[in-house]
């Protein structure tokens, strides 16, 4: 990841805990897109650098709020 894109992705990834933590519709919306396809796709990308551990860390709280939609079995997704 490009050093001056960490900054933005962060504060991407900030919004997106504050939207899937309130909004049953964005989390919905997430599960039947590919954005979970994406933000996995950035969770491989990161290293052991301390502005990845950062994104992993703001990663995994969008998908503990995603883990909140109760139906995931019917979307189809996987996350491997």
């Amino acid at each position: 990841l490009i050093i001056r894109m960490i900054s933005k992705i962060m504060e991407a990834l900030r919004h997106l805990i504050v939207t899937t933590k309130w909004s049953h519709e964005c989390r919905l919306g997430i599960a039947r897109s590919q954005a979970l396809t994406e933000l996995i796709t950035l969770m491989r990308s990161c290293n052991r650098s301390e502005p990845h551990k950062d994104i992993l860390q703001l990663s995994l709280e969008v998908l503990t709020n995603l883990a909140l939609v109760s139906h995931w079995s019917s979307t189809g997704k996987s996350l491997t």
